[in-house]
C-alpha cells in the first residue's frame, strides 16, 4: 500500500466530501460539530499565522483512507488533535498511527515556521468511557484509549 499524504487547504471538494462522510461515520452525534466548523478552519488558517488549522489525509488513488484534523498553537508551540479517523476497512493495521505521525511531522513543520526547532507536545481529545450513553459508543471510546499508548507521540489526554 502506497499512501499519500496531502495537507488540504479546502480547495478540493470531492475530497472534501470524503473526508466528512468519514467523519461522520466514525464519530457519534454528541461529539461531532457541524461540518462548517472545517471550512471555517481554512478561513482561520489564512489570518492566524502563525497558528495553524492542519487536515491531513491519507490517500490511495481515490480512496481516503484517514484523517487527522487539529491546530498548531505557536504561543504555546503545542498541536492539538481534534479529530482522527480512519476508513473501517483498514482499521486495526497501523493507519492511525501512521496518521497521527504524519500529523506530528505536520506539527513540527508548523513550528519551524513559527521560529521553533520542534513542537513541544501534541494534545489528544477523547471522550472518557464512562460518559458513553450506549454500549456501542463504549466499546468505540475504549478501543481509542488502547490506540493511544500504542502511538510514538507522548499524548496528552483531555
Amino acid at each position: 500500500m502506497t499512501i499519500q499524504w496531502i495537507q488540504m487547504r479546502g480547495q478540493n471538494s470531492a475530497r472534501m466530501d470524503k473526508v466528512l462522510a468519514l467523519y461522520d461515520r466514525s464519530f457519534p452525534l454528541e461529539v461531532r460539530e457541524p461540518h462548517d466548523v472545517f471550512y471555517s478552519g481554512f478561513q482561520y488558517a489564512q489570518t492566524a499565522a502563525p497558528n495553524q488549522f492542519c487536515l491531513l489525509i491519507g490517500v490511495e488513488g481515490d480512496q481516503l483512507l484517514s484523517f487527522a484534523a487539529g491546530h498548531f498553537l505557536a504561543e504555546v508551540n503545542t498541536g492539538f488533535v481534534v479529530y482522527i479517523a480512519a476508513d473501517p476497512n483498514h482499521r486495526n493495521r497501523g493507519m492511525g498511527s501512521k496518521t497521527l505521525a504524519k500529523m506530528e511531522d505536520v506539527f513540527n513543520e508548523a513550528a519551524i515556521l513559527a521560529g521553533k526547532s520542534k513542537v513541544s507536545g501534541i494534545i489528544l481529545e477523547t471522550e472518557k468511557e464512562e460518559e458513553a450513553v450506549t454500549t456501542m459508543e463504549e466499546m468505540e471510546c475504549r478501543k481509542r484509549m488502547h490506540f493511544l499508548p500504542k502511538t510514538n507521540t507522548n499524548p496528552v489526554l483531555v
